[in-house]
């Protein structure tokens, strides 16, 4: 058993226990400073009559009707809401909200009130439902995210400069945990533009520290010379490189995901480099010179500038600059405007819109 704690306003309050195991079961209520009756009446609790979460928020949400403006009738409205985008049966799908279009998306954005800290903090739903849907296998763009991210930030900001870096700090978490440098652009972001008075002392140095080493790769940022050596011994540096665009493939032929998707690249190099205008500076960073040799000739990989560490020096340590923790790292380079990064972990797909725009 732990308890959840509701604030209703600033005189009233109400805790509800409830075992993990059962999560529909609420077991005891305490009601503090409040109408006993009517709060038994109109939360504590319907969901015990009903056979899941979904219609025990329904009946919570239909309850709460005639009091719209009060919190508790915005927490019931916002908890049903949400669970209804599930779009399915399973109560488990009630920890799990990730399946929402953009318009349901926004509908329950325009259900919260970012300048009360209350939904933030006493709803079980919103973080992750904000979280699935902004981190979703389907994710939109980078810019598209920013958006996304700056319309719950400003509105948040109304509420006043600590409100607002409270929203800051929990979406900067939810790209954080992820580990998908990605997201790093829109981290990046929230850093730079929003108030960082989430950012606890201790914290504040190695936060710092992640996002001078991002800045360094975020579009925009102009990437230094690259040079590396191919199979014949020759150096090869991106500066010589005279197509409108460079796209950095750092792999490694150990690599499940680099398998798989080195040979999509190279058909999409095959297929669209004159028309979209790119080469590949393709760099092997494992080392691994036998692999390395076997997997090009494998997929006829000489053809685009096909590179590997254990050829010889390089003119940066790649692993060390471009922060390659997994591979592939895939980086997008505008050579016309000084070499400036365009995107950074993109998709194949969204590697191909964007030389496209």
């Amino acid at each position: 058993m732990f308890p959840i704690q509701v604030i209703i306003n600033q005189q009233t309050n109400f805790e509800i226990e409830w075992d993990v195991h059962n999560p529909n079961q609420f077991t005891n209520h305490t009601i503090k400073k409040s109408d006993e009756n009517q709060l038994k009446k109109t939360v504590a609790f319907t969901w015990n009559e009903q056979q899941d979460a979904f219609e025990g928020a329904k009946a919570a949400a239909e309850l709460t009707s005639t009091m719209p403006q009060s919190f508790l009738g915005q927490f019931y409205r916002l908890e049903n809401e949400i669970l209804k985008t599930a779009q399915s049966d399973d109560p488990a799908v009630y920890f799990a909200i990730g399946s929402a279009s953009p318009s349901e998306f926004h509908h329950v954005l325009s259900l919260v009130d970012f300048t009360d800290a209350r939904l933030c903090h006493t709803s079980s739903l919103l973080y992750p439902f904000i979280k699935e849907y902004l981190t979703s296998e389907n994710r939109e763009s980078v810019e598209e995210i920013i958006a996304e991210v700056d319309t719950i930030l400003v509105r948040a900001a109304r509420g006043g400069r600590h409100q607002c870096a409270m929203y800051a700090g929990w979406l900067f978490r939810i790209f954080d945990k992820t580990g998908d440098p990605y997201y790093e652009p829109i981290m990046l972001h929230i850093y730079d533009t929003y108030d960082r008075g989430w950012i606890f002392e201790d914290m504040e140095r190695r936060i710092k520290r992640q996002m001078d080493r991002v800045r360094l790769l975020a579009p925009g940022a102009q990437i230094p010379e690259l040079t590396a050596f191919d199979i014949n011994g020759k150096q090869h540096s991106t500066n010589d490189i005279k197509t409108k665009y460079t796209v950095l493939w750092f792999w490694d032929p150990d690599c499940d995901h680099c398998q798989e998707e080195t040979p999509i690249l190279h058909d999409i190099y095959q297929k669209q480099a004159d028309e979209l205008g790119f080469e590949v500076f393709a760099v092997e960073v494992n080392d691994d010179y036998d692999r390395w040799k076997a997997f090009s000739e494998q997929h006829g990989l000489n053809d685009w500038i096909n590179l590997s560490t254990s050829m010889g020096e390089t003119s940066v340590d790649f692993i060390e600059y471009f922060d390659i923790v997994t591979t592939p790292v895939i980086l997008l380079i505008d050579n016309e405007k000084n070499h400036t990064i365009i995107a950074r972990q993109v998709t194949l797909e969204e590697l191909v819109r964007k030389m496209n725009n």
